[in-house]
C-alpha cells in the first residue's frame, strides 16, 4: 500500500539585448514546482544480533509541495581603462520559495503492530489508521546585488574582484509552530588573482567567502540560520599541444560555521545541530587528447575534514578518489567509439565506528555507434566486477550501490 509520487515542472524564458559588440543586457526567469504525495512506512532501530528484536515502524502520509520563483538580470561588457580592456559584469537577482508540507501519522501508541524478528518478518502488513500530524509553511525571499570585473593588469597578470550583497528573510510556521529569521545586508566578497607564466603555464589563487541557507531544523525545531564560511585555494594549470592535454593541481582549504550535521530524531523528525567545520586537501588532474582518437582523464582528489576541536569528522566522506577514463574511436571504423572508466574511493565509516564500508573499485565500459549525423546507439556495462558496496553512510541506514547491470540507449538529434 506504499507509494511515492513526485511530479516535477519547470520553466524557464531567457531575453538578451546587445547594445552593441561590447555590451550586453540579459534576463532569465526560470519558474519550478514539486509535487510529492506518498504513503511510506518507515523502519526505524537496530535488530539485535541474537534475537533480530528491535527495529519499529511508522507510517506516515506525507503531501509537500514546493514552489520556486527566479529571475536574473545583469549587464555584462568591455571597457577600457589605463590603456587595457577591462570586463565587467553586474546584476540583480530575485527569489522565492515556497514550501507547504503536511503529514499524518500512526505512532505505536496508536496499536500499530510491532515488526518484531526482523529476520522472519516478509513485510506484509496491513495499512494502519492514521491521526492528524503536524506540518509546516514556509516562504524564503532573497535579494541580491552582485558584481566582478576582470582587470587586465599586465600582459600576463589579471586580477578578478567581486562581491554579492544578500537580503535573505524566511518566515512561517514549523512543526511547532511560527518562526521568522532573517539575515539583510550580507557581503559577500571574491578575489582571484591569475599569472600566465609563460604560454604553456599559469599559477593562479582565490579568495570567497560563503553564505547558504539551511532548511534543517534544530532539537526544538526551530530553523537553523545560514551557515557561513571562506574558502581559499592555489593552482596551477597548464596546456599542451595546442591545448589538446591539459594538467591542473590545486591545494585549497575552507571553513564553514553553523553547517548543519545529523543530531538524531524527535519523533520521526530528524533533527540536526549546527556545527564547524575545517577542510583542506589538494587535487589533480590530466586530461586531453594523448593519441589521434584517444582521449583520456585522470584525477586524484585527498582530503581531510575535521570538526572545531580538530578531531576528523564526516568520515562518511571519502577523503580520497581517483577517477580515471579512456575512450579511442577507432580508426578503421570511425563510427564507432569505445572506452572504460576506473573509480576508486578509500575506507569509509559511520562517525560511532560500528559500521565501516572498505575501499573499493568500480569498473564501467561502453561503445557506441553513429549511424548518421542525427542518430547514434551505445551500450553501457556498469559494475563489471560485480562489486557489492555501501553507497553512504552519513545514516545509521544505506543502501547497496547498483550490481552490475546494462544500459543500451538509441539517440535521435533534430
Amino acid at each position: 500500500w506504499s507509494f511515492w509520487d513526485v511530479t516535477d515542472d519547470n520553466v524557464f524564458a531567457e531575453l538578451a539585448h546587445n547594445f552593441n559588440e561590447d555590451w550586453q543586457l540579459t534576463t532569465v526567469y526560470r519558474y519550478a514546482e514539486m509535487d510529492e504525495n506518498s504513503e511510506l512506512f518507515y523502519q526505524f532501530g537496530t535488530p539485535d544480533m541474537s534475537t533480530e528484536q528491535g527495529m519499529f515502524a511508522w507510517p506516515g502520509i506525507y503531501d509537500t509541495n514546493l514552489k520556486q520563483h527566479m529571475l536574473d538580470t545583469y549587464l555584462s561588457g568591455k571597457f577600457a581603462l589605463g590603456g587595457r580592456q577591462h570586463e565587467l559584469v553586474a546584476g540583480v537577482s530575485l527569489a522565492k520559495s515556497d514550501l507547504q508540507e503536511k503529514e499524518k501519522e500512526a505512532p505505536i501508541s496508536y496499536g500499530y503492530p510491532a515488526i518484531g524478528n526482523f529476520e522472519h518478518w516478509n513485510g506484509n502488513i496491513a495499512g494502519p489508521h492514521y491521526i492528524p500530524g503536524s506540518g509546516a509553511d514556509f516562504t524564503d525571499k532573497e535579494k541580491a546585488l552582485y558584481g566582478a570585473v576582470r582587470w587586465q593588469l599586465a600582459d600576463p597578470l589579471t586580477l578578478i574582484t567581486g562581491a554579492r550583497v544578500v537580503n535573505w528573510e524566511s518566515e512561517g510556521d514549523s512543526y511547532d509552530g511560527p518562526q521568522n529569521s532573517k539575515e539583510t545586508g550580507t557581503t559577500i566578497p571574491y578575489a582571484g588573482l591569475v599569472y600566465d607564466i609563460d604560454e604553456n603555464w599559469s599559477t593562479y589563487a582565490s579568495y570567497t567567502e560563503t553564505f547558504m541557507p539551511q532548511g534543517e531544523r534544530d532539537a526544538a525545531l526551530n530553523r537553523l540560520a545560514p551557515t557561513e564560511g571562506n574558502s581559499k585555494e592555489i593552482g596551477v594549470k597548464s596546456a599542451w599541444f595546442d591545448n589538446r592535454l591539459n594538467a591542473t593541481f590545486a591545494v585549497f582549504d575552507a571553513k564553514y560555521a553553523g553547517i548543519a550535521e545529523w543530531a538524531g530524531y524527535v519523533g520521526i523528525e530528524a533533527v540536526y545541530a549546527a556545527d564547524d567545520f575545517y577542510s583542506n586537501g589538494y587535487e589533480m588532474e590530466l586530461a586531453g587528447e594523448l593519441a589521434p582518437g584517444l582521449e583520456a582523464t585522470i584525477g586524484y582528489t585527498a582530503l581531510s575534514i575535521q570538526d572545531k576541536n580538530g578531531s576528523d569528522a564526516r568520515t562518511y566522506i571519502p577523503t580520497e578518489m581517483l577517477r580515471t577514463s579512456a575512450s579511442y574511436r577507432l580508426p578503421q571504423l570511425e563510427a564507432m567509439k569505445v572506452g572504460a572508466s576506473l573509480n576508486w574511493q578509500d575506507t569509509i565509516k559511520r562517525p560511532n565506528g560500528f559500521v565501516t564500508q572498505d575501499s573499493y573499485v568500480l569498473l564501467d565500459a561502453f561503445v557506441s555507434y553513429d549511424f548518421s549525423k542525427n542518430v547514434s546507439a551505445s551500450l553501457n556495462v556498469n559494475n563489471i566486477t560485480g562489486e557489492k558496496y555501501l553507497n553512504s553512510l552519513m545514516w545509521d541506514q544505506a543502501y547497496y550501490g547498483a550490481p552490475r547491470n546494462v544500459m543500451a540507449s538509441l539517440t535521435w538529434k533534430y
